[in-house]
């Protein structure tokens, strides 16, 4: 019999999920495609100009929040409002749209192996049934997620079909070099859902949002799916959490989202819908249970160990494992170390004398990195590793082999494969040479074979294979874990094959390979039921990152035909620990428990670096000489030409843009609060509260924690110094944050044979004496924006407020009303402010122009600013905004940077020329060029001297921009400041011209180069 898939359609937690997602719509009237039908035949999720009601969304979500708990009290939620935070209510991606959305975000918790990616494409099936709903994006966070998205859709295609009579559900694999697809799944009348990795979409430089020659019309390929309306699923949000990727599904245009993880990080579940958590998983048999063999360190560190495990750049470290002497015991520990640091004084390990860091090489290319020191040792980045730590592997791997070995033998009977999955520290300790890691599992293989004669035949090379996530760097495709080694083309595809897309064919006996290794890029999204060994020669530290780890094995085994066996007893995921990853998963269950529950720490604040100034060449004559010919006070004069200013305003005038005259109306509903807090009980050093609160009217609004019942209650445990205000309980922008801001707790006494609690503000409550609070609050509900029909209203004096903010005459001003078109003038009487201020913005801005254009500046003898008043000795700076002078010319030893092209100024161009260069800086934040007030002051970027034929000295100001053209800058005013400022620095004889970070010969002069736009 051919393998395939079964699957159980009436699984309680799969159902669960699928149905408090549908229940949210409960009152939705289906839609059919006649309804919905846009331009292009686009079928979008609902009619153009409609949306789903929040406070319906509300109650129905309060209703399905409420149930839940009633069903699974163990796994219960909080019951609120609908949230809406930043992943629901912001700004579209920077660079594609100035548009904002809304959209809210639902969440779904579910173990890791109790089939989540099921459930959602049913809970798609489901939607459509119910409510018509055809259009779903998922969002995956990498190749490997999508690649498990794929294969699950394709085995439960036939199961979906029988279960819902729909054979026409398709999925499409978005692709950017394939854009007329996106027409197919705007047009679908039938369910479609389209996967997309976040890459894919989440820079405005995406194919996703460039025009295109592949789809009819003016609209963008991303415009295509925006006007669908669609749901998009986020599979995995934990690793979506970036202000950018937020902008990026915003830019989705979706009507709502759902949110499925195990994993989702502390204060990133909004509106909780279903949750089954990972003790219910276990308890209900839905999961593998855990037994864990643990392999300490052998050889009590008494042989010598060294081994590099990454080298960074910016600032260029070495991160090194070794052992370490501290109070007289020996421990591995993990170093980072800088050019010139003593490794002895860091570990106090007798060892490492002489050890002290001469250089370290930055992985390029094929090439690997290293640590060198200056007693002539050097250590590579792909060296085997030394001492103890490969007798550990060494254990690991064997016990991992005879684990094997032994269940497979066991589970032979019930059809079942057997596969182990190794978690690796590196790629190169399996692809590179000498392969420790590979090489030790081949010689115990070998070994462990002669005991197991079924294994016999079976070559060790036969027997396992490694998937490991690419990426491009370069235009070379490399590891992303290592970029010093590449693998055999046909190998690493046949690896991405069985292990990524055959998944019947890896767990048929005919496929020999049962190991597989991995080294991040299977932590998360892929899954294989018969995985029942995981061995992890990494280090991992991270609570998320061994939960996603185990979670590869959790799910429940299959057989050669796709059933799960019903024998108890069979289902046990053997992991194979190092000490530290024993230690968590023999207290797996209270992690689990746990993890997630605080609140989330308070952001820190940005480590700061001390950049000292290099004062050889502060007080060095090309310096000195540069700054007091850059600080001569210039005058200047503007040559105003009257007749072109005016036909320059009347023609900006006349494309101008005037506002309608819009009111924006707003409902909202008052309501009194009451809120009883009173005393429950006291358990050790801590109160037991109980916060009741009870509205005026029973509405839905979250925003004010109101709920649809006309009490709600709220146990808040506190101790003496703890503030009921900031109780963590209490969600971000909680009223009760407001309402009881100096309720913090004085003391916690008996009195009478009753406990009661003081607060700071004297008040005082005990179980029979409460306290009650009543408190006025507004619940919007909406707001519109309507225009207002034009009617007679007072003209302000826009000539005079024109010539106060732009110094013209007020002789030009009319001259340029009366020029202005009939039809343009008529506007100022439908809405006279809005004009007003449209008139006035756009004189200002012609008026900059012209200024810029003309201005002309003389003299140049007064030095206005001495360096010590802008050069300090030492500054502090966020360290990610430094970055190091390799050239030794730079003022500062460290070079304050401001973005990514002033970086690659720095560590390129600079670098590249240093030999030429006699002094670099960057302008600090005060020094500002006097431009004419219309214009505005400018801090420019970088001055340079450098030494020219005959080491004649050129003194130079570049200021750094992504674009040497004047129409790629997004503001006018930038434009402006730079052509005042070219004008500027010529009447002080000094050459100024726009480059990039990649500029070559950024030395000549603008004049020399006879380009066009900043050159």
């Amino acid at each position: 019999m051919a393998f395939e898939f079964k699957f159980n359609a009436d699984q309680p937690h799969q159902k669960a999920a699928i149905n408090n997602t549908v229940e949210l719509f409960d009152g939705f009237q289906r839609l059919d495609t006649e309804a919905v039908i846009l331009a292009d035949e686009i079928i979008p999720n609902l009619p153009e100009g409609t949306s789903l009601d929040e406070e319906w969304l509300t109650e129905n979500l309060q209703a399905v929040q409420l149930g839940h708990n009633l069903q699974f009290p163990d796994a219960a939620m909080p019951v609120r409002g609908l949230e809406m935070g930043t992943e629901a209510d912001g700004m579209m991606l920077e660079g594609v749209s100035n548009d904002s959305h809304r959209a809210p975000h639902f969440t779904v918790e579910m173990e890791t192996g109790t089939g989540k990616t099921y459930v959602y494409f049913r809970t798609m099936l489901d939607l459509y049934r119910r409510c018509g709903f055809r259009k779903f994006i998922v969002v995956v966070p990498s190749i490997a997620i999508l690649e498990g998205v794929k294969k699950t859709f394709e085995v439960t295609r036939k199961h979906f079909q029988e279960l819902y009579g729909v054979t026409n559900f398709k999925l499409i694999e978005y692709d950017g070099a394939r854009l007329g697809q996106l027409r197919n799944f705007a047009q679908s009348q039938y369910p479609v859902v389209m996967v997309m990795t976040t890459q894919s979409f989440n820079r405005a430089s995406n194919n996703f949002y460039k025009s295109t020659e592949k789809l009819a019309g003016s609209r963008l390929p991303y415009q295509w799916v925006q006007e669908t309306r669609p749901i998009v699923i986020l599979d995995e949000p934990q690793n979506m959490g970036s202000d950018r990727a937020k902008e990026a599904v915003r830019t989705l245009a979706p009507l709502f989202v759902l949110r499925y993880s195990a994993t989702h990080r502390a204060g990133e579940t909004p509106n909780t819908i279903y949750r089954l958590t990972p003790i219910e998983a276990f308890r209900q048999g839905l999961v593998k249970q855990i037994e864990v063999t643990g392999v300490s360190e052998l050889s009590g560190l008494n042989v010598p160990q060294f081994r590099v495990e990454e080298i960074t750049r910016n600032p260029i470290t070495a991160k090194v494992r070794t052992v370490a002497v501290q109070d007289g015991l020996t421990s591995e520990q993990t170093f980072t170390l800088h050019g010139g640091d003593d490794l002895f004084k860091k570990t106090k390990n007798p060892a490492h004398e002489g050890f002290v860091v001469d250089n370290i090489g930055v992985p390029k290319d094929d090439l690997p990195g290293f640590v060198k020191f200056t007693n002539g040792e050097e250590i590579g980045t792909g060296d085997e590793v030394l001492g103890s730590r490969t007798e550990v592997w060494r254990a690991q791997i064997r016990e991992t082999i005879q684990t094997h070995f032994d269940r497979q033998r066991r589970l032979n009977r019930h059809r079942v494969k057997v596969l182990s999955l190794f978690f690796i520290d590196r790629v190169a300790n399996y692809q590179g040479q000498p392969g420790t890691i590979r090489r030790l599992f081949e010689e115990e293989y070998v070994k462990l074979q002669a005991q197991y004669p079924e294994w016999q035949g079976k070559a060790a090379g036969e027997v396992h294979k490694g998937y490991f996530a690419k990426k491009k760097v370069k235009d070379q495709e490399v590891y992303s874990e290592d970029v010093n080694q590449k693998a055999d083309g046909d190998e690493a595809k046949e690896a991405f094959r069985l292990i990524m897309q055959a998944k019947e064919e890896l767990l048929s006996f005919a496929e020999p390979t049962a190991f597989l290794f991995a080294h991040s890029a299977l932590k998360e999204g892929w899954d294989n039921p018969n995985v029942f060994q995981i061995c992890t020669l990494n280090q991992t530290v991270s609570s998320t990152k061994k939960r996603q780890e185990i979670g590869r094995g959790l799910r429940l085994c299959v057989d050669q035909e796709g059933n799960r066996p019903e024998e108890l007893n069979l289902n046990i995921l053997t992991v194979v620990a190092n000490e530290s990853y024993e230690s968590y998963v023999a207290n797996l269950q209270q992690n689990y428990t746990d993890d997630g529950e605080g609140a989330p720490p308070p952001p820190r604040k940005p480590s700061l670096s001390t950049a000292r100034r290099r004062d050889d060449l502060f007080n060095g004559e090309a310096f000195q000489t540069f700054w007091k010919k850059l600080c001569q006070r210039l005058s200047y004069r503007i040559e105003v030409n009257t007749d072109e200013l005016v036909q320059e305003a009347v023609k900006a005038l006349t494309g101008a843009k005037y506002p309608q005259p819009m009111l924006s109306i707003s409902k909202g509903q008052f309501v009194v609060r009451q809120y009883v807090l009173r005393l429950e009980k006291v358990i050790g050093q801590a109160a037991v509260l109980l916060l009741e609160t009870r509205d005026s009217q029973a509405v839905s609004q979250v925003s004010l924690g109101i709920t649809n019942t006309p009490a709600n209650q709220h146990q808040v445990v506190l101790e003496v110094g703890a503030d009921l205000s900031k109780h963590k309980s209490f969600p971000s922008g909680d009223p009760r944050r407001q309402h009881f801001r100096k309720f913090k707790v004085q003391k916690i006494y008996e009195q009478y044979g009753e406990w009661r609690v003081k607060f700071d503000n004297e008040v005082e409550i005990s179980p029979s004496e409460p306290y009650w609070m009543d408190v006025q609050v507004t619940a919007p509900k909406s707001t519109l924006d309507v225009q207002v029909v034009a009617e007679a209203q007072p003209i302000p004096d826009f000539i005079g407020r024109a010539a106060a903010e732009t110094d013209l005459t007020r002789a030009t001003l009319i001259r340029i009303f009366r020029e202005v078109p009939d039809g343009v003038k008529e506007k100022l009487l439908t809405n006279p402010e809005g004009w007003t201020n449209t008139f006035v913005s756009t004189l200002k801005n012609v008026l900059a122009d012209h200024v810029a254009d003309r201005i002309k500046y003389h003299g140049g003898h007064e030095v206005f600013s001495s360096p010590e008043d802008l050069f300090a000795p030492e500054v502090k700076q966020p360290q990610r905004e430094l970055v190091d002078d390799e050239t030794g010319k730079g003022l500062y030893d460290l070079v304050q940077i401001d973005s990514e092209v002033e970086r690659a100024f720095v560590q390129r161009t600079i670098h590249d020329d240093g030999e030429n260069v006699a002094v670099y800086f960057k302008f600090p934040p005060k020094f500002k060029l006097g431009l004419p007030r219309v214009i505005g002051n400018y801090n420019p970027d970088w001055a340079i001297v450098r030494l020219g034929d005959e080491q004649t000295r050129i003194e130079l100001v570049r200021e750094t921009k992504g674009t040497t053209d004047e129409s790629g800058l997004r503001f006018e005013s930038e434009k402006r400041k730079i052509r005042a400022a070219r004008r500027y620095f010529e009447a002080l004889g000094i050459d100024y011209r726009v480059v990039t970070g990649e500029t070559e010969r950024y030395w000549e002069k603008a004049s020399e180069k006879g380009g066009h736009g900043l050159l």
